[in-house]
């Protein structure tokens, strides 16, 4: 059954994920295992801060940890957090671009007798 659910999840067909984990809690089978497929599930949804929590989660409630789950968690955590310092970065450059921009626009101004603005920039 987990066969199916990893190959619902790695053909991004998440309903039908989602379905499966359905039928596998149904059948009282309450594992870390069901726990880490709905966690990715939530992770490829691009729901990151639950993502990671979760997978934390679990990394605690594991009394005798499966060294591959393990193994499959960290992976997890080590995507989302490569993920959101992608983001940060993007976002560092787009503010830095706008930034220049708007200097740019400001020091192109030249004798216009209602605007006023004083830049201050780094000394070398």
């Amino acid at each position: 059954m987990f066969e199916e659910l990893e190959k619902a999840i790695d053909s991004q067909n998440y309903s039908l994920a989602q379905t499966i984990l359905e039928q596998l809690t149904s059948q009282k089978i309450d594992s870390l295992w069901l726990k880490y497929y709905q966690t990715l599930i939530i992770e490829k949804e691009e729901k990151l801060i639950e993502a990671e929590q979760d997978y934390r989660q679990i990394i605690k409630d594991s009394i005798y940890p499966d060294p591959k789950l393990i193994n499959l968690i960290r992976n997890g955590i080590e995507r989302i957090i490569k993920i959101k310092k992608q983001r940060e970065e993007i976002k560092q450059q787009q503010h830095s671009k706008i930034k220049k921009a708007k200097k740019q626009e400001f020091t192109n101004v030249k004798e216009n007798q209602e605007l006023a603005v004083l830049i201050l920039e780094d000394v070398s």
